[in-house]
């Protein structure tokens, strides 16, 4: 039997709330829109699993500590995209 509409769309919410949280900016001002956006979201589009913000904060931590580390060594910011990390 195909899944129902509702288990599909529950399953790309689900992939896409992964993707995000494992979402690396490659700025500050990335980290901030990144942060603002996962605030901004419903607890209903948040990960089931109840340790998300573990690997999010993780992620954003590195992503902060690359972004200082680039701008020590270059002295300039990086490009304003998203990595996804695996």
């Amino acid at each position: 039997m195909p899944p129902t509409k509702s288990a599909a769309r529950n399953l790309a919410l689900t992939e896409h709330a992964n993707v995000l949280i494992r979402s690396t900016p490659t700025t500050i001002a990335g980290v901030i829109a990144l942060t603002r956006y996962v605030a901004s979201l419903w607890e209903w589009e948040l990960p089931d699993d109840d340790t998300w913000y573990r690997v999010f904060l993780g992620g954003l931590a590195d992503a902060i500590d690359q972004i200082a580390t680039a701008q020590q060594c270059y002295g300039s910011s990086t490009t304003t995209s998203l990595s996804h990390r695996r």
